[in-house]
């Protein structure tokens, strides 16, 4: 029987264990080491303390301290910790990494190094032996996907994608299902492009909701925020046609898909309607201090890339514009002030 071992025991690296289960794998569930408490319920109840959910017959949960022979074994590694760990977890697995294995990771963000876009697939390939980095290729995920819908088994549509395609069909061959449906693609870097921007676009969402005051006809403000997200979904095509990338991607999952779901709620969003709200970034932050905010971090890894791409003549100084109000407003921590004159005016 094949074995599959996620690391990360979270919300979404924990659900992954679904449709491996489906698929005939045995799972081994590694907490990372943030995530004793969690391994600790799974163990003592059967059911995980975030999902609420008991687990399916074959999920072994693992603490860290006992992880090697878990990962050293695993026929497919699912990398599903949170952005500010993936050096953590490129290191840990780095160490552990055997060349028969195949590497997935479903945690979204990038990095700009140098002035250029580095991604996530690419910071893990890049800890493993050499003699590995020409033949594991990791692959990423990209697309709506709330991990207790994936998890009650909710039909789910993902793209998924690897600098090797055989490496590609092959992981979505292990983790597809009935309601877990899967498509490939080639491009790698606009899925992860795609579906890292739209953690900064709901932010933007989550700030015109945060300015609504109710009126005496008890309106909301749905028109703005809805201007919001179409002005997001705008702009993370703008980014794809300057990375060359498919384009498309922004009207599907990885952009408004992912969006979408995005906005429903959760973490990102929360923070979206404090400074929304006029809440001052620091004290934002901390009233949310035990919240993993991935919004925060490509909003500041963005702020790095647009004087590259100025200087370039890809973009002008009025290119972009709520990205600019992102960056304004998490970077330089100024108050949110929305240029709607300058909406939908970049021609792609």
């Amino acid at each position: 029987m094949a074995t599959a071992t996620i690391v990360g025991a979270g919300f979404m690296g924990s659900a992954m264990a679904w449709p491996l289960i489906d698929n005939g794998f045995e799972v081994n569930l590694v907490g990372s080491v943030l995530d004793d408490d969690i391994i600790k319920a799974c163990l003592e109840s059967g059911k995980h303390p975030k999902l609420k959910r008991t687990l399916p017959k074959g999920i072994t949960p693992v603490y860290w301290k006992d992880c090697d022979e878990a990962i050293r074994s695993a026929d497919l590694i699912v990398c599903g910790v949170s952005s500010p760990g993936i050096d953590w977890a490129a290191t840990e697995l780095g160490k552990r990494i055997q060349a028969h294995q195949l590497v997935v990771g479903i945690t979204k963000g990038l990095r700009i190094e140098d002035g250029e876009i580095t991604l996530f697939p690419d910071l893990l390939r890049r800890a493993f032996p050499a003699d590995l980095q020409e033949t594991i290729f990791p692959a990423a995920i990209g697309g709506p996907c709330i991990a207790g819908e994936l998890a009650a088994k909710r039909p789910t549509c993902v793209i998924l994608s690897s600098h090797d395609s055989a490496t590609a069909e092959k992981i979505a061959g292990m983790l597809r299902t009935p309601y877990y449906n899967i498509s490939t693609s080639k491009d790698l870097l606009g899925l992860e492009i795609g579906v890292a921007l739209k953690n900064a676009y709901c932010l933007g969402v989550g700030m015109a909701y945060g300015m609504h005051t109710a009126d005496e006809a008890e309106m909301n403000i749905h028109n703005t925020a809805a201007a919001v997200f179409a002005q997001g979904t705008h702009e993370i095509a703008k980014i794809l046609a300057i990375t060359n990338t498919t384009v498309g991607f922004a009207s599907g999952l990885p952009g408004a898909g992912d969006l979408f779901v995005t906005t429903a709620g959760g973490r990102t969003m929360k923070l979206g309607r404090l400074l929304g709200e006029g809440v001052a970034y620091q004290e934002a932050l901390k009233i949310l201090s035990e919240i993993t905010l991935e919004s925060v971090q490509i909003v500041t890894e963005m702020s790095k890339i647009l004087p590259v791409w100025e200087r370039e003549g890809k973009i002008t100084k009025e290119s972009l514009p709520l990205m600019r109000t992102l960056i304004a407003a998490v970077v330089e921590e100024q108050p949110v002030v929305f240029h709607y004159e300058h909406f939908f005016k970049d021609v792609i």
